[in-house]
């Protein structure tokens, strides 16, 4: 037997989930060992309802693959609501087989009808109401769970503790498509005799106010709850506790909790016991049957939002105008815990804003219309510790506008939050401006990984912007596994996919239609935005290597591109309600569209989308579809050359242009070299700066190192003067700005109706770094998931060095070179079950030193080539 084993089991992505609702769920590993050059061979799973595996429900028996990612779940049934136990062992390249790793999974209802009813209060009104029911639990319990979902936001109780880590449950999807419940166990939670649950119910997005002019029940007028326990005894009977009319409710001490203004909380109001066994019934109300026109109820289908760290007070600060402000350090999104003492009725007032005003003032304008306010009033019982239960906010800055006596560093923490994901890069540098880049990167994508993909986490907005997340894709797949949180987050543009093909502006979709950037009509779109659509679940095939991302989403990037055929009648895409280069710095005057012709990024946008179709087509073995639109790539690639390429020069003179161009495949290689030249030279007309907007930004980089100027792709990265990635971090930003110039050189500000300090778009040059500086990449033609690697690092001195550490689905892959005099010196590490081409830049006359274990490819063109197994290896170039 060998000592390689299977490591990191997921089922359906999770580690030992509960809930899950696949009739076949994807089972993963990783393949763990110490040897060089280990490889898969071949995996057997077996699948019981018994941990000892006496009666299997699924044998795989021995499969012949060196796959270890989505394998579906291939036996009998799957009961609702059951646990399975599953393991899995493997045989490496010797044909050794390794011993059983084993985890778990519990399904939810898997389509199977609930008992419970929907409930709600009598009187809707802006206080948070309490809902509660005693039950009795009878002994010899063996196991409990809480099934539970709302129309608005929960928080779950019982006997006098909340249930789970989660916030915002349960979460923002197309409600009137589906809506999430969540499971949990709860077994240790009750006990013998009474027992109490208990729920406090929130407007959240279902009915608070939401958009721009805070327009409120967006999905509905009622908050309403559903919830049923599961009793599982050791003689084999099963009892259920329902939401139903039995329960209770009143109102409590949350007079207000709205996910734009923040809350306000009377804690002499609160309702001592009203989780707990035995309270009395006085004053509480009996509750309403209500039904609520929501969609399908489905388990979670992405970790929810939790709590991830706490941020301590870095300074305590006087303004100008003598106001307190406590200082974070970090730009951030959560919200504050607060301690505090005080008489009975005092108040604590907060206010949250993202930086100082020029004046030195908390700066609150670019909020708009959201508040961002923590109101408590005291009790006056000792000190007394609270954080907010149904809101979150954009800050780095607490203004004190109230607090018994001086608050210190210790009163109050930042509750850092962000959908449930874990950090996958690691980067360290020789520039710790770059580091600071980097941070600021992971920090912009932790706050607004809001449940979807938000824009901004701050003002009156906050929406899943559809080309932000696309722009955003492929670095956020670096940063975080976040797998399940964009295929949720694509579940939402299925269902609010227009009848036409077009993709919403923003899904959820709660635009208001008559939306004045909609110039086109209601059901029209962008490019760049729409195609999310295609773009987003390529991009989680390469980084994920699961086919089903690319099948889910399969007819909804036809009907896209069939939307995009239908206004192209001559092969551009003269439709739509184009953004063109958003935010360019190319724009006219008071314009916030760039002045590359949007018709030009719209049809190259076309031209795109109709490739990864054709492509997806190929891969799926849809033959005839990918004939289709291979051929019809051809014709719009043909469109866009004869409108916009002349004398074999891209005919628009901006430098998103010939980035598109280039990037896109829209010039040929004999083209390149003066579409390089020429984006060089716009480059060099604005002082060697970039004035790309959302549409060039992410690529204008991978244009010059991809046609032999990374040395120019390295100036602009270095750039610490406006505008630049840098200029940012010089200006002191801990995270993104929406705008180059957020803040100016003279220190005012942009124009306060759209001014965010937490906007990720511009964070894309991450994949850049990652991809090209440090050279991580896959072959996704062949298979995603960094199954066949590539590694292409590309060094510069003013950076010295680069270490990347990066886990795969497959396991963790590094990368990084250090350059000291006219020698470069390489570490790689490839994860097992693995192989790696690895390119190496030596100029003529450079000496590649290499390690034995390295197969040597060949060297042309000034680039040496190396096939890497599994291991470890060190390269010197001089």
């Amino acid at each position: 037997m060998t000592s390689d084993k299977a490591a990191f089991l997921r089922c359906e992505y999770r580690e030992n989930p509960i809930g899950i609702d696949a009739p076949s769920p994807c089972l993963s590993w990783q393949m763990e060992s110490t040897r060089q050059g280990a490889m898969q061979s071949a995996y057997q799973i077996e699948v019981s309802t018994e941990e000892t595996f006496g009666a299997l429900c699924w044998d795989s028996g021995r499969v012949q693959s060196f796959e270890t990612l989505g394998i579906p779940y291939g036996g009998a049934a799957l009961s609702a609501r059951t646990p399975y136990f599953w393991r899995v062992r493997l045989w490496n390249e010797e044909n050794e087989c390794s011993g059983w790793s084993q985890a778990r999974f519990e399904t939810g209802f898997l389509g199977s009808p609930w008992t419970s009813r929907w409930i709600g209060a009598r009187d809707e009104e802006e206080s948070c109401h309490y809902y509660r029911r005693e039950f009795s639990v009878r002994g010899g319990l063996r196991a409990a769970r809480l099934y539970i979902t709302a129309c608005g936001l929960y928080e779950a109780h019982i006997n006098g503790r909340k249930v789970g880590r989660d916030h915002l449950t349960p979460g923002w999807t197309s409600y009137g498509d589906h809506l999430q419940y969540q499971s949990y166990d709860v077994t240790e939670l009750l006990g013998e005799g009474e027992n109490a649950l208990g729920a406090i119910l929130g407007d959240g997005w279902y009915k608070g106010p939401y958009t721009w002019d805070k327009k409120r029940e967006l999905y509905g007028h009622k908050r309403a709850l559903r919830c049923q326990v599961h009793l599982w005894y050791q003689d084999g009977r099963e009892e259920i506790v329902s939401s139903d009319e039995r329960w209770r409710y009143r109102r409590g001490p949350i007079l207000s909790s709205q996910l734009y203004d923040g809350e306000i909380y009377d804690a002499r109001l609160e309702l001592p016991g009203w989780d707990k066994p035995g309270l009395s019934g006085a004053g509480w109300s009996p509750v309403r049957v209500l039904s609520p026109q929501v969609g399908e109820l489905v388990s979670t289908l992405c970790a929810p939002v939790r709590a991830q760290r706490e941020l301590r007070v870095q300074k305590i600060l006087r303004t100008p105008n003598g106001d307190r402000v406590l200082d974070l350090g970090q730009n951030m999104v959560g919200w504050p815990r607060i301690r505090v003492q005080g008489r009975k009725g005092e108040l604590v007032f907060l206010r949250l804003v993202e930086t100082l005003g020029p004046d030195g003032n908390a700066y609150p304008y670019n909020l708009r219309s959201a508040k961002q306010e923590l109101q408590y009033i005291l009790k006056g019982e000792g000190v007394e510790i609270f954080e907010p239960h149904f809101t979150f906010s954009g800050f780095r800055y607490i203004q004190v506008v109230a607090w018994p006596g001086e608050p210190n560093e210790d009163s109050v923490l930042g509750v850092a939050a962000h959908s449930g994901m874990e950090q996958t890069i690691e980067l360290r540098s020789g520039n710790p401006l770059i580091e600071r880049l980097y941070k600021n990167i992971l920090w912009g994508q932790r706050g607004n990984f809001i449940e979807v993909p938000l824009d901004c986490p701050q003002r009156d907005e906050r929406f899943g912007w559809t080309g932000d997340a696309q722009i955003f894709a492929r670095t956020a797949s670096f940063n975080f596994d976040c797998f399940l949180f964009y295929e949720k987050w694509l579940r939402g543009v299925r269902a609010d996919q227009f009848s036409n093909g077009a993709v919403p502006f923003v899904v959820p979709n709660i635009l208001p239609r008559d939306w004045d950037l909609a110039s086109a009509g209601p059901e029209s779109t962008s490019a760049a935005w729409g195609d999310c659509v295609t773009i987003c679940p390529w991009v989680l095939y390469t980084a994920y290597g699961d086919r089903r991302i690319l099948e889910e989403n399969y007819g909804a990037m036809k009907r896209y591109v069939g939307y995009m055929r239908a206004e192209s009648p001559n092969g551009l895409w003269e439709g739509g309600s184009q953004l063109g280069d958003w935010v360019a710095l190319d724009a006219k005057p008071g314009d916030y569209i760039g002045a590359t012709d949007p018709l030009y990024t719209a049809t190259a946008f076309y031209a795109v989308s109709t490739r990864i179709v054709a492509k997806v087509a190929r891969l799926l073995g849809r033959q005839a579809d990918a004939q289709e639109y291979e051929a019809l790539y051809g014709a719009v690639r043909a469109a866009f050359r004869a409108r916009f390429v002349r004398d074999g020069e891209v005919s628009e003179e901006t430098q998103t242009a010939q980035v598109l161009a280039l990037v896109f495949g829209l010039v040929e290689d004999s083209e390149r070299p003066a579409a390089v030249r020429k984006l060089a030279e716009l480059i060099e007309r604005k002082g060697g700066h970039l004035d790309t907007g959302f549409v060039g930004a992410p690529y204008i980089c991978f244009a010059l190192s991809e046609n032999g100027r990374a040395d120019l792709a390295y100036e602009l990265l270095f750039k610490e003067d406006f505008p630049s990635w840098l200029y940012q971090v010089r200006k002191g930003a801990t995270t993104v700005w929406e705008h180059w110039d957020g803040i100016m050189e003279d220190g005012s500000f942009w124009s306060d109706e759209m001014n965010s300090f937490n906007h990720y778009s511009y964070g894309s040059i991450g994949e850049w770094i990652y991809r090209v500086a440090a050279g991580i990449d896959c072959d996704a033609e062949e298979a995603g998931g960094y199954r066949d690697i590539r590694l292409h690092p590309v060094p510069d001195r003013r950076l010295s060095e680069l270490c990347c550490r990066y886990r795969t689905p497959r396991g963790t892959l590094e990368s990084g070179w250090r350059m000291e005099g006219d020698k470069v010196e390489y570490q790689f590490t490839i994860p097992p079950n693995t192989t790696a081409i690895l390119t190496l830049r030596a100029g003529e006359g450079a000496r590649v030193s290499a390690p034995q274990n390295a197969r040597a490819l060949g060297s042309s063109g000034g680039e040496a080539r190396y096939l890497l197994a599994p291991g470890c290896y060190r390269f010197t170039v001089k």
